[in-house]
């Protein structure tokens, strides 16, 4: 049975953070103000493929970054890599299930799901790809490159890493002892990837090809609506209905030694960028300053692109 080793304390990161969550209600206030933030690294080798890496000396570091760009630097990155050998795969939109009425139902019953199209894109970058597009994200004031602690992998092992944020959210209210309690419900906005590496036979000393496959979960919080809700309190009540989104990509590529792999999965987030922002100089000149300054903060779409740069090390002899 497979068991799980914990990585170093400094790689478990908790925190409380504060955050605004809108309530219609006083009494919904306090347990709607904070929010959980949480990473975690992990592993899960079983013990025959533990040992077996550990005798031939052989493991699998992959250095895992973040990228999120705008769609101008999204479509240059796209624009410098070989067209024929981008891979996507598109997942339709599922059809409604239809609910047989003779069955007995109860008195009031609703279900609510937000069907969308699903894609994904990946792509085997060679060194000088990886070091281009990492060059695109850097350059550009709007976009942004997160780096995430190495993830070390054995032979045939898995290993997971997740960014995770928990928001409460007051989605009802229930009457109880002639007071009217609010009913909280906690929704995750997170980032999980996990990955698995197979060796392929090589020649003694030689490092050998692998294949990495891997799945990136991301759950994210795309608006939180009001509603309305009567016959619980002598006054209508207003609720939070917040539209949560999760997005899960797979990926799956044979990599020779210093190639990388490149994964979108078409996850786009509105981001505030930056405040007012001006010539250092020109900006400071009486009457001017207002010509040589930049009006902000802006608003822009920022692209999620993940990279993941395996390299295989071999213990010497």
């Amino acid at each position: 049975m497979p068991y799980r080793i914990l990585v170093p304390l400094w790689l478990c990161l908790v925190a409380a953070l504060p955050g605004n969550i809108a309530s219609g209600q006083d009494v919904a206030k306090s347990a709607a103000t904070s929010i959980f933030r949480q990473a975690s690294l992990s592993t899960s080798p079983s013990i025959v493929n533990a040992r077996r890496s550990a005798s031939d000396g052989t493991q699998i570091r992959v250095t895992v970054q973040y990228l999120m760009v705008d769609s101008k630097t999204r479509n240059e990155i796209y624009a410098g890599l070989d067209r024929q050998s981008i891979i996507s795969s598109l997942q339709p939109p599922r059809d409604r299930e239809r609910v047989d009425l003779a069955q007995a139902l109860p008195r009031v019953s609703m279900t609510q799901t937000i069907h969308a199209p699903a894609r994904v894109t990946s792509y085997t970058l060679s060194s000088t790809e990886f070091n281009d597009v990492l060059s695109k994200a850097v350059a550009s004031p709007d976009s942004w490159v997160k780096v995430a602690p190495k993830l070390f992998l054995l032979d045939g092992n898995d290993a997971e890493m997740t960014d995770l944020v928990q928001r409460p959210f007051v989605i009802g209210f229930q009457a109880k002892d002639q007071s009217v309690e609010p009913l909280t419900h906690v929704l995750d906005e997170r980032t999980r990837l996990r990955m698995i590496a197979n060796f392929s036979d090589a020649e003694p000393g030689v490092p050998p090809a692998m294949e990495l496959q891997c799945e990136l979960t991301v759950m994210r919080i795309l608006d939180v609506k009001t509603d309305t809700v009567f016959g619980i309190a002598d006054e209508p009540l207003t609720t939070q209905v917040p539209v949560q989104q999760i997005t899960t990509a797979s990926a799956s590529r044979m990599l020779a030694s210093g190639q990388s792999l490149l994964i979108d999965p078409h996850v786009s987030k509105a981001r505030a960028i930056g405040p007012e922002v001006g010539n250092p100089i020109l900006s400071k000149l009486p009457y001017l300053n207002k010509t040589f300054r930049n009006a902000g903060p802006r608003t822009v779409e920022q692209h999620m692109i993940l990279l993941l740069q395996p390299s295989i090390e071999l213990e010497s002899p």
